[in-house]
Formats: C-alpha cells, structure tokens, sequence
C-alpha cells in the first residue's frame, strides 16, 4: 500500500459535537505526524537519522486517533500501515545499535499489517507480506511465521521473498529444512521475472549456473553454460532499459565465472577481465588480479580480503578463491582458506557453508571439478 498522504475526511469522524475543538487538534496533530512518518521514518534508508523519541511520539499520535474515534476503513488502512512501518523502522534501529526491541510494537505491527493486508486485498500486499516476515524474524525471533508471510508472497511472485525462498532453502537458515529442488524452482520462479524487478532474476540465473555446475544430477532446466549464457543476456537488457552499465554489480559472480570454467580445464579471460572492470574497490581488484595471475601466495589473498568492508563480499571472494585453489591442486591453500571462511560471520556466509556442506553431504566435495 502506497501511502502517499494522509487527509483524514472530517466527516469521516464520528465524535461529539462538544468536544469538536478537541478533535479538530487531535485530527491536526495526526496528520502531521504522519507527515513527519513519511518523511522521516517510514521510508528513511540511513537508520542513523532517525529520530526514535519524535517518530515513536508521532505513532502515539496515530494510535490515540484510531483508539478516540472511528475512522472510515480507507483511514484506518492509511494509519495503521503507516504505524506498522514506522515501528519496523524504529524497532531495527534499536536493533543495530545493541538495545533492546520493543516486541509488544513488533507485535502490534504484526496485528497492523495483518488488518491491512486482510481488508485491502488489491493493495501492496505483497510488499506488507514481505515486511511482516522480516518483522517476525528480526524483532520477533518467530522464524515460522516469517516463512509463512515470506513462502505467501513468494507464490505471488514477490521478488524478495523468491529470492529469500531460494536462498534459505539451499542454506536451511532459521531452521526450514533444506530442500535444493525448491530452491532451485525459486530460482528459475525470479528468473522468468525477466526485467521487472531488475537484477533480482539476473543474480538467480548466476546461482542457477553455480547449481547446475555443483550439482550436475539435479535438474536446472539448463547446463550451466547455458545459465551464464542467460544471466549474461538478461543483465545486458537490464542495462539497456536503465542506461546504466554495471547496474547490478556483477563483480563476485564474474569472478565465479570464472572460476567455473577453469575447474573444468577451460581458459577463459573474460569473466575476470569483467570481475576486474567491475571491481567495487581497490581490495576486490587486488584479489581479482590475483585470481587472473592464478599464481598467489594464500596470505596475500586474505590481506585484501580482510580490507574489504562488507562482510558479505568477504565471504563471497573467500569462496571464489578457495575453490581456485581446489580446482588448482593447491589443498594447502584450500584449505587454509576454507579456514579462514569459518572465522566470517555465520549468517554473512550462510550460503559460502551451506554450499560447501551440501557437496560433502553428497559426497560431490573430494570430487570437484
């Protein structure tokens, strides 16, 4: 549900005419409390600039409206989205900075979005459902009902929550079991999305390419050439549409590319050429030329992978190059940096694991290539 503003229809109240003055500041006050929400809150991306004090006061404003007066269902739709978001934005940022989440406001949000999704069917229900799911997994540790919303909006077509099927159904994250069929049918599901959540179904069909290649017996639909093939054409209309070269960042899946194709005995520069053109910062370049020298001493590879700032860039490259050494022969540094791998964060590299685990369950890892 797009909220776009909030003007409460006066007649829309239902209040005694004694106390209408009282009303009038109340209606007043919630509107621009909800303005300041829009403008402040509900859609501010840097979780330092807000405000929790004015955006939690703001809140209080809307829930003494709905609980005052009667409002008309478009009204009630309108407050209690904007209530359920605001507190989602103000329950992660005490989330991030170490203190403790409000889980009666989460659970409120819950009830909130739940209302709205219910009564206003041809709404952005997707999107709240997507939303819900990361309030219940995030604030309120309920990994089940976060499937629930997220598996709901999948089967709408929802790209995010595809996308999170896909993944945590190879990873098994939070406990859903592991079901690489399903991920792989998530997969191909944000893939056929085409162009209309822009990257979203190229980074599917680099996955679908890295499966296929991992696990030849399981059905992909294509062989992973073919795959790469696909990514490859869908990133480039991608890049028509939006006039942007580089738009979605292929940096780490060109470099995988690569890596693929020299597990299989094939010399193939451009893939790292493009992983290197495409190199976010100056540490990614380093390890991408490293990777195209395929001559590198293992603790340089983790010197720069170690600079690197985001932590889930750091597990993606750990695994790019330990799987070059493996493809190489080289076990020692294989294994120093499947090592190295274990001491990243858990949750960053879920999928860098879970790949890994996945091949030795199947016995695939002594293996490969």
């Amino acid at each position: 549900m797009k909220l776009t503003s909030f003007k409460i229809v006066w007649v829309g109240l239902f209040f005694l005419a004694s106390s209408s003055v009282l009303a009038k500041t109340l209606l007043d006050e919630a509107n621009q409390s909800l303005d300041y929400l829009r403008q402040h809150t509900m859609y501010e991306l840097d979780e330092g600039a807000i405000d929790i004090v004015k955006s939690e006061k703001a809140v209080n404003t809307l829930t003494e409206l709905m609980e005052t007066y009667q409002l008309s269902e478009k009204d009630l739709l309108l407050a209690r989205a904007a209530r359920a978001l605001s507190i989602k934005k103000i329950n992660f940022v005490r989330l991030h900075s170490g203190e403790k989440v409000d889980t009666c406001q989460a659970e409120q949000a819950i009830e909130d979005l739940d209302f709205v999704i219910r009564k206003d069917p041809g709404g952005d229900t997707k999107g709240l459902m997507y939303t819900a799911g990361h309030i219940a997994i995030h604030l309120l540790k309920y990994p089940v009902l976060a499937y629930k919303y997220w598996e709901k909006c999948a089967s709408l077509e929802h790209a995010g929550c595809m996308n999170i099927m896909a993944s945590h159904r190879f990873t098994g994250e939070n406990g859903l079991s592991i079901d690489i069929n399903a991920s792989i049918l998530w997969h191909k599901r944000t893939y056929n999305t085409g162009t209309s959540y822009l990257c979203s179904g190229v980074f599917s069909a680099s996955t679908l390419a890295e499966m296929a290649y991992h696990f030849p017996e399981v059905a992909t639909g294509a062989t992973w050439e073919q795959w790469l093939s696909r990514r490859d054409q869908l990133n480039q209309k991608v890049e028509d549409i939006k006039q942007e070269k580089g738009l979605c960042h292929l940096g780490l899946n060109f470099a995988m590319s690569h890596v693929l194709f020299f597990g299989k005995g094939i010399q193939n520069s451009k893939y790292i050429d493009l992983a290197i053109e495409s190199a976010t910062d100056e540490n990614h370049k380093q390890v991408f030329q490293l990777l195209r020298s395929a001559s590198y001493d293992v603790s340089d590879v983790i010197k720069y992978i170690d600079l690197i700032d985001y932590e889930p860039d750091q597990c993606g490259v750990s695994l790019i190059m330990l799987l070059h050494a493996k493809y190489s022969g080289n076990y020692k540094a294989s294994k120093q940096l499947e090592n190295y791998l274990t001491t990243l964060n858990r949750e960053h590299c879920a999928w860098q694991h879970a790949l890994i685990q996945n091949l030795k369950n199947e016995g695939l890892w002594d293996k490969e290539p």
